[in-house]
């Protein structure tokens, strides 16, 4: 994804799933993590996120009471626009 900061720069970000423990994408509380460099993903500019936003492609993205976002056929780590 692309940040766009006030002071006018940009930076790519990469976002992906992740299984740790009980949480994965198609668990019901999933694990994401976001960062500047998915090589190495550095401790000031990497995220750690646990949300219950279902990933699309998950068997309760449908049924569940947080819906999941719009399918996106994508390979796991990957550049997205984000106003």
């Amino acid at each position: 994804m692309e940040r766009h900061f006030r002071d006018g720069h940009t930076e790519t970000w990469w976002a992906a799933d992740a299984r740790l423990g009980g949480y994965g994408p198609d668990s019901p509380c999933r694990l994401v993590v976001a960062t500047t460099d998915p090589a190495s993903l550095p401790e000031k500019a990497t995220w750690y996120l646990a949300t219950k936003l279902p990933h699309p492609d998950a068997p309760h993205a449908a049924t569940g009471p947080h819906l999941a976002g719009p399918r996106r056929d994508r390979p796991p780590l990957r550049p997205a626009a984000v106003d």
